[in-house]
């Protein structure tokens, strides 16, 4: 999970008799804080709750208590805890995120799609808002959601990270013709990106382009030799096998003695080049090389929740 940040809204005390709860619920808020960040998540959630009960409308109390019952494997409590920020303090993004990707792991798309939502509202334009978003249109079946949020993301922000995560979701999906401009881009401007070349490989493949395949996935190999090839080219190997079971007209990989007599001799001979020189790079040792900085060569990451207090 990424970073759930704790939080302290300032939200007004409430006058006359509830200004000691209040003041009572801000101190045991500040001493859940402090156990928070030292660690001790069972010791903060049990000040957290006291905060509550002194002040039930202390979003960020509620906002904090999620946070240390995720650090506890608490998660359908966190989601309780969420949903009444969400309810106190709509405007609150992190909140809607982070509910988000509970209800995703929960197995509830359609509440979690309903959140990012309201996320994305709040911040336009997020990265990673907008790839959950998408992903869960894409799960829930909803491709024409999936895609209006995808072109309007990859048209809206030029930033690699974006075009790279949109790219590569669009590719998992059966959308490589939609994906391969995005890719295309994060290749020109950062060559050595290697992490996106299987999808952008698939993405030729799914086009009838085998010789740009071929090409990407060279280039992959040179790139990948110390790091993981299997990671690497695992991708591009399902969509060749693909590609020569249709050219083949059959199921399974057959050995060259069929070849010659297919109609598709060249289209097959090319897939399984690809097939092979993927096959190889599983068989590369690992080394340990510096690779360059600000290099899209891993895999951007989307499924993080912040664990940084949220203060007030």
């Amino acid at each position: 999970m990424g970073t759930i940040s704790v939080l302290m809204l300032a939200i007004s005390a409430r006058a006359g008799g509830f200004q000691q709860s209040v003041e009572t619920s801000n101190s045991l808020l500040t001493q859940g804080l402090s156990l928070i960040r030292s660690g001790d998540f069972q010791g903060a959630a049990e000040k957290l709750r006291e905060s509550i009960r002194a002040n039930p409308a202390s979003a960020a109390a509620h906002y904090n208590l999620a946070l240390a019952l995720v650090r506890l494997e608490k998660n359908s409590d966190a989601i309780e805890e969420l949903q009444k920020v969400t309810a106190l303090a709509p405007q609150i993004a992190p909140a809607h995120y982070n509910l988000a990707l509970l209800l995703e792991e929960s197995g509830r798309l359609p509440d979690a799609i309903d959140q990012l939502r309201a996320f994305c509202d709040l911040n336009p334009g997020d990265p990673a808002g907008v790839v959950h978003l998408i992903g869960d249109y894409f799960k829930t079946g909803d491709s024409t959601n999936a895609l209006s949020v995808a072109r309007e993301a990859l048209a809206q922000s030029p930033e690699m990270k974006v075009q790279a995560q949109v790219g590569m979701l669009l590719v998992q999906n059966g959308h490589g013709s939609e994906a391969l401009q995005p890719l295309e881009n994060v290749l020109r401007s950062a060559p050595d990106a290697v992490a996106v070349m299987p999808y952008l490989g698939r993405a030729y493949l799914e086009t009838g382009q085998a010789e740009k395949a071929i090409a990407v996935l060279r280039q992959a190999l040179k790139l990948s030799r110390d790091g993981n090839p299997a990671s690497v080219t695992l991708n591009l190997l399902l969509g060749v096998r693909k590609q020569i079971f249709m050219a083949q007209g059959r199921q399974g990989l057959t050995s060259t003695r069929h070849f010659g007599s297919t109609r598709n001799l060249r289209s097959v001979t090319m897939y399984r080049e690809i097939y092979f020189c993927a096959s190889e790079t599983t068989k590369r040792p690992r080394r340990a090389t510096k690779r360059p900085r600000n290099s899209l060569r891993r895999t951007i990451s989307t499924r993080m929740m912040s664990h940084s207090p949220w203060n007030e």
